[in-house]
């Protein structure tokens, strides 16, 4: 509690007094409102004791305690730093306690998100949802500090002078500055000037996709917040208060909303149902064109510009084409036709032209590409390419088709680009442009926040609108018989903290899993046993360890410990006497994981005539291809339960994947002639996984724009597909999903004989707007 923090002009900070570890107290009453009983060595069940403002929920009704109720109570008294006001003060010691037991705090204001998020776990009513270990919270408050010591937090609306004493508290009981040096930071700078963002949506999961209407003055988004994380609806509110109204209200996801030119009406994509226009203020929707996404008004208000992915898949997979349909309607016509691929398009201020990302053809090849962005004319001229990529490439974007133009105001672009890609924070960048379309100077960085900063919209009087979103990743399990395919529970979360867990493998009992995390600040391998929820490191001392695998039997696990001259170091390692064998594969064959006998590890990749999965033998290192093809790249290789079958993916297209099944023989390589095919080729399926029995193929499947489980009968005997594939459970919602994945093998399934268990991510932000110094000018 905060009269027993002794703050010393120089020195640590103490925690002085501790009254309820004494034998004996003479207690009078104080203004913590302290509840004490004299005459106990330890606490026990059925005895309340503490100073009540700062109880933990079991604490108040007299269960017994362990650690975590001091994770409560250090809960209590940062939520007190950071706002100024006890999280649970009441008229009485019993109103007190009874909002300790029922009520949430209300939240602080212009916290960071993490630290808000670590504030919030603190003070979780069970136990098990809280941090486990305070050696765990103080690297959850050191991520916090090290960001805001770089610098890279998002920032937020100032709150005022911070009283010292705060700051010295705050310094003292963290051991880090992370809290002060939030609240201290400088405000990023850009060389037109500072750009200080304010929040202007506080929701506690997803508003996402902001559209300013031209004169500034209403603001249009994307929400969560009608339905608990179940789909997107747009929303409206006026910049200058007042409650948002609801536009939409359909089941499915609407996203990215657009004014009209006079600010009446509002376009919208609905995900499976093409774009909308609805008044801006309430009324009924209208379907301008059956599919579509990223509709923008021209600023002669005349048209309507959009993007339909062609296969109608996920976003990155499919070809993309840019159309064009009059704004009130009628006949709509395909810009960029002679593009392979054609996306994200910002209209001109003439409104003649739209600055696109494309992918040409070189004439006179089929398989040589330029990648960059254009200016396509509405007459049908031809487009002009602006030469950005070495631009991108410079400022360590990557490459301009994963960079993609957001927004054309005044004289610059804006564009949403990841540098450091160890983290997820994604900020938004500007370049200058002149009216006719030229590029000249380099991006610019204008945003530094932590998290994944994008989706620009600007008024004309350079209000400036954009999303900061963060995103983590859990564990979750579905129970079923997997010999069936049948569901037999309910979805359960597994894991819950701010670190990033994902890419799982189970042992075929389900005792043991084990998957990659960053929760002790580094990535990592850990081991989970699911009777206990007891967790273990697994890859101590190694640096980015990935490929995880686990044995059948759960005694073995595998990962990919290593890069360094070429060579990828794969570790195989004991789980109960932890002795390990170190396994050698050439960069252009990555390993993927050990079989379920823990006798091989498979490999996909190149050999001298194409594409290969090769076989390492672990008991002495021996490699033998098993699989080759010229042209299809072969993914994700997985032995049968009896290592007599391998499963894997083709990539067939730029937008589909193929499973097959395949004899597996060591030393042989079986011919393309005995290959089974488990899908027709058409849809993206992807990572197939073997049921412990061998009768069930379980994959991760891409439909209609969203990502989920399918699976499969085998026959017994021939292993082709029995009967027809069918959906375990797709995620739909727009905050949780398998879709935030840089790559969709982080969210394969783990088969156990009874559960099923992969990562889902979640993404949850809030709309901030800034002035851009240089509009106006």
């Amino acid at each position: 509690k905060p009269s027993n923090i002794m703050v010393p002009t120089d020195g640590p900070v103490k925690i002085l007094d501790f009254g309820l570890a004494k034998l004996t107290e003479s207690a009078e009453a104080s203004d913590d409102d302290t509840t004490r009983t004299g005459g106990l060595a330890e606490t026990e069940e059925g005895t309340v004791l503490g100073t009540v403002a700062y109880m933990s929920p079991e604490q108040a009704e007299g269960q017994k305690l362990d650690p975590r109720t001091d994770v409560f109570s250090f809960g209590a008294v940062l939520y007190e730093m950071l706002s100024g006001n006890k999280a649970f003060a009441n008229d009485s010691k019993l109103a007190t306690m009874s909002a300790i037991l029922r009520e949430e705090p209300k939240p602080v204001e212009n916290l960071p998100a993490e630290l808000d998020r670590i504030l919030r776990r603190c003070l979780r009513k069970d136990p098990s949802k809280r941090f486990q270990h305070m050696d765990d919270l103080k690297i959850a408050l050191d991520e916090v500090h090290e960001d805001s010591e770089s610098n890279r937090n998002p920032a937020a609306a100032s709150a005022g002078p911070v009283p010292p004493r705060r700051i010295y508290w705050i310094a003292g009981i963290l051991s880090v500055c992370a809290v002060a040096a939030w609240l201290l930071r400088p405000k990023p700078e850009t060389s037109t000037g500072p750009l200080v963002l304010k929040r202007i949506t506080s929701d506690a999961g997803l508003a996402t996709t902001p559209a300013l209407s031209p004169d500034g003055k209403l603001l249009a988004y994307s929400s969560d917040r009608a339905n608990n994380g179940d789909n997107l609806d747009i929303w409206v509110q006026h910049m200058s208060g007042g409650d948002p109204i609801r536009l939409t209200k359909d089941a499915g996801d609407e996203v990215e909303p657009a004014f009209s030119t006079d600010g009446g009406r509002v376009a919208y994509a609905s995900r499976g149902g093409g774009i909308f226009v609805v008044p801006a203020l309430g009324g009924e929707p209208r379907q301008l064109v059956p599919q579509g996404s990223r509709p923008r008004f021209s600023p002669d208000g005349q048209w309507l510009a959009y993007e339909i992915s062609a296969a109608g898949v996920a976003i990155g997979t499919a070809r993309r084409e840019i159309w064009i349909i009059p704004a009130a309607g009628g006949a709509a016509k395909r810009l960029a036709s002679t593009f392979r691929d054609a996306a994200s398009p910002v209209w001109s201020a003439d409104s003649t032209r739209l600055l696109i990302f494309g992918t040409s053809v070189v004439q006179g090849s089929a398989d040589r590409f330029i990648r960059d962005w254009w200016l396509v004319p509405l007459s049908g001229a031809t487009p002009a390419q602006l030469g950005m990529s070495p631009i991108i490439q410079e400022a360590g974007l990557g490459r301009a088709g994963s960079n993609l133009p957001a927004l054309w105001i005044g004289d610059f672009v804006f564009v949403a680009g990841q540098t450091n890609q160890t983290t997820d924070s994604i900020n938004l960048w500007q370049v200058k442009i002149n009216s006719t379309g030229k590029i000249s100077g380099k991006l610019e960085q204008i945003t530094s926040g932590t998290g994944r900063e994008g989706n620009p919209t600007a008024a004309t009087d350079g209000t400036l609108a954009l999303t900061s979103t963060q995103f983590r990743s859990d564990l979750w399990m579905i129970p079923m018989d997997t010999s069936t395919g049948k569901v037999t529970g309910e979805l359960q979360r597994l894991t819950d903290d701010p670190a990033n867990d994902d890419t799982a493998s189970i042992s075929a009992d389900g005792s043991k899993l084990v998957f990659m995390s960053n929760r002790d600040g580094a990535p990592g391998l850990w081991l989970r046993k699911m009777d206990t929820g007891k967790l273990s490191k697994v890859s101590l001392g190694r640096a980015l360890p990935q490929f995880p695998g686990i044995s059948a039997d759960g005694r073995q696990a595998s990962f990919t410990s290593g890069f360094k001259n070429g060579i990828f170091s794969h570790t195989v390692i004991g789980i109960e006497d932890g002795k390990t064998r170190e396994l050698e594969f050439p960069a252009q064959t990555g390993p993927f994981g050990i079989s379920p006998s823990g006798s091989y590890v498979m490999a996909p990749g190149l050999d001298s005539q194409g594409h290969a999965v090769t076989a390492v033998r672990v008991q002495d290192g021996e490699r033998k291809e098993v699989l080759t093809h010229q042209r299809l790249e072969l993914l994700s290789p997985r032995l049968s339960p009896d290592e007599r079958w391998l499963s894997f993916h083709a990539r067939n297209s730029d937008s589909t994947r193929q499973l097959w099944v395949a004899p597996f023989r060591y030393g042989q390589v079986t011919p393309e002639s005995e290959w089974i095919p488990i899908t027709d080729g058409k849809s993206m399926d992807r990572d197939p996984v073997w049921s412990p029995d061998g009768s069930m193929l379980y994959w991760v499947a891409d439909r209609a724009g969203t990502r989920g489980l399918w699976a499969c009968k085998l026959d017994p005997v021939s292993h082709r597909r029995k009967g027809d594939a069918f959906e375990i459970r797709m995620f739909r919602g727009a905050r949780r999903s398998m879709m935030g994945f840089a790559n969709s093998g982080l969210s394969r399934p783990a088969v156990a004989r009874d559960k099923i268990v992969f990562a889902l991510g979640e993404e949850t932000g809030n709309i901030w707007t800034t002035k851009l110094p240089q509009v106006g000018k």
